[in-house]
């Protein structure tokens, strides 16, 4: 396979469509689709979300965190002591 230049701005699309996720309407950059096999990107239709609807797998709506979940968060990953 030849190398082909990725923009920085296009690491983003590819790594939420890898993770099945689907990409912010607002994010920079594309999708680079010459990466991908056409058969997978045919079984795994690329899927848009607007920016503000937008919740990562896993994650939690940023607005319904309450404060004590928020400083526990940050203290497990030592940003807080």
């Amino acid at each position: 396979r030849e190398r082909i230049e990725l923009s920085v701005l296009d690491v983003a699309p590819l790594v939420f469509h890898l993770a099945g996720q689907a990409l912010p309407d607002d994010l920079e950059g594309e999708l680079p689709r010459a990466v991908l096999e056409p058969a997978w990107l045919e079984g795994h239709p690329v899927r848009t979300v607007p920016a503000g609807k937008f919740t990562p797998a896993g994650g939690s709506d940023p607005e319904a965190i309450a404060d004590d979940e928020l400083s526990e968060r940050l203290r497990s990953l030592g940003y807080l002591e």
